[in-house]
């Protein structure tokens, strides 16, 4: 009997995205309706199949950094949070002066 390949099993679409952006198997679990063993059954046949290195998965790529995913994020949003982050440090600056 020939093995079926990884990428015509079902949910494995939704759940190599929602793994690239950093969601938890329970995240997967409840959008995708797999269980938490095909969730990662499927994901590391994934990585495997794309070449990802031993030890390193879709999430801990996504929080280093590293992932394509993550570096469009870090273009996108990072300039945004930042003014955010710097408006609210003068918020509080003011407020701490006024003591």
């Amino acid at each position: 009997m020939k093995k079926r390949s990884i990428w015509y099993c079902e949910g494995i679409v939704d759940a190599i995205k929602l793994a690239k952006i950093g969601r938890s198997n329970r995240a997967i679990q409840e959008q995708t309706g797999l269980t938490a063993c095909q969730v990662t059954y499927r994901l590391t046949k994934a990585k495997h199949e794309e070449g990802l290195p031993k030890g390193i998965g879709y999430r801990v790529a996504w929080r280093d950094g590293t992932s394509p995913e993550a570096q469009r994020f870090d273009r996108l949003f990072l300039g945004s949070v930042a003014r955010k982050t710097r408006q609210l440090l003068k918020k509080f600056r003011a407020a701490e002066a006024a003591k």
